[in-house]
């Protein structure tokens, strides 16, 4: 049975053969684990999770595989990714709910927070709705314009929005029409040590 060890292990520094000093096994006996040509049992798998500092479960199971909603730029603009640009996705060991996308932010090698991953539900996106757990908080949202962008989000009366943009002090839009928001589930920044990677394809 295929199981996560080898990358897991190496993700946490140990080759083989460190890992089985660690454990008290041979490396034969890892070797055959990290193939599967051995089944892992649930102590094997609590013992190098113990070791290499994750969960049994991550060690086990396949981590998820959620599609990329877009690419985000310096300025917080959010360009879709369409099919004819090629599939893009994001896998990690978390649970979430199956509607799920992720937006990558790409503003330069150099910044601090460039591969930021945002994690947001599409359902507010495919049903063209604000959704309201928006309010007050980090979202993605679509203009009449059809742009997309990050912002704080608050509803005025007739349907209109104000929107503060949380990087940017000062920077305010009001009496503005959405086609739809989102909020913000979840924000990765250094997506190594969590084990969230980009799948081209």
């Amino acid at each position: 049975m295929v199981n996560n060890l080898k990358t897991i292990a190496k993700r946490a520094g140990f080759t083989g053969k460190a890992l089985a000093d660690e454990r008290g096994v041979t490396p034969e006996t890892v070797s055959r684990h990290m193939t599967g040509r051995v089944r892992l049992s649930l102590e094997d798998a609590g013992d190098y999770a113990a070791i290499l500092g994750c969960t049994p479960e991550e060690i086990l199971f396949d981590p998820r595989t959620v599609p990329v909603f877009g690419i985000c730029d310096g300025n917080h603009t959010v360009t879709p990714i369409s099919a004819a640009d090629g599939a893009l996705s994001v896998t990690f060991n978390l649970t979430m709910t199956p509607d799920v996308a992720a937006i990558i932010k790409r503003n330069g090698a150099s910044a601090w927070n460039n591969g930021t991953i945002y994690f947001i539900p599409l359902s507010p996106v495919k049903e063209k709705r604000v959704d309201p757990r928006t309010t007050n908080r980090l979202s993605v949202y679509r203009k009449d314009d059809d742009s997309i962008h990050f912002g704080l989000i608050y509803p005025e009366p007739a349907g209109l929005f104000t929107i503060s943009d949380p990087w940017s002090a000062g920077a305010v839009e009001q009496n503005l029409t959405l086609k739809w928001a989102t909020p913000v589930l979840l924000q990765t920044y250094q997506n190594e040590l969590l084990g969230v990677e980009e799948i081209d394809g």
